[in-house]
């Protein structure tokens, strides 16, 4: 009993760890395109405002569609970077 209890928890464990590594390419993908996306973007004029945020919201909606296709087939930025990181 006291075997099994010390696999399943090396096991959760294991998967704890993946997490982590998942969260923190995440969170730093996250963090270098609105660094990048800061300092290539200029801020408008008010009355192009209203425009920009129509714009936005369509290609925020595109970019849900292509996450959730990307999601839906299993491909996952993290086992891309993990590949290179090899």
């Amino acid at each position: 009993m006291e075997a099994a209890f010390s696999r399943r928890l090396d096991r959760v464990s294991r998967q704890l760890e993946r997490l982590d590594y998942h969260v923190e390419v995440g969170n730093e993908a996250v963090a270098l395109f609105v660094r990048f996306w800061l300092g290539v973007t200029s801020s408008m004029p008010d009355e192009a405002s209203a425009a920009a945020k129509v714009v936005g919201e369509q290609r925020f909606e595109r970019f849900v569609d292509a996450l959730a296709r990307r999601v839906e087939q299993g491909q996952r930025l993290s086992s891309v970077v993990e590949e290179r990181v090899r």
